[in-house]
């Protein structure tokens, strides 16, 4: 099931995970420095607007994929599993839409807003992990 999940719908999952790799790899970006630093941060906040934007053409015909299983993490005797997966529908689809856009204005806004803040590189690590955990929460199907 996994990663074939994954490529028949990849704009759900990479709008959260994409952020999510950019602070992760925040810290190794720093060492190249700071102008390659503030770059890749909008980079990975640009790469999530286009992630949510490519599911606008869903909302528009109706036929969105709803609930995206990707795995069972934890089967019980004679209950619902827990299950990974994401829920897209129109709702999701415009918060989630919402949220990558505003969030990309402001890390634009925070290369010019920041510079030259010592502590900048921490700042662009949460700030990336904090848009993938908000897109994270708009798309979880539970």
């Amino acid at each position: 099931m996994g990663l074939e999940v994954i490529s028949t719908y990849p704009g759900p999952w990479l709008a959260w995970m994409i952020p999510m790799a950019g602070a992760l790899l925040m810290p190794l970006l720093a060492k190249a420095g700071d102008r390659v630093r503030d770059l890749a941060a909008v980079l990975f906040a640009f790469a999530a607007v286009l992630s949510t934007f490519s599911m606008i053409p869903w909302l528009i015909s109706g036929e969105y994929p709803g609930d995206i299983k990707l795995l069972t993490w934890i089967a019980f005797p004679d209950k619902p599993p827990l299950e990974v997966g994401l829920l897209v529908d129109p709702l999701s689809i415009i918060i989630a839409n919402v949220v990558s856009f505003i969030a990309f204005l402001i890390v634009v806004y925070s290369v010019g807003y920041m510079h030259g803040d010592p502590c900048l590189t921490r700042y662009w690590f949460f700030f990336l992990f904090f848009i993938g955990s908000m897109l994270l929460l708009v798309l979880s199907d539970n």
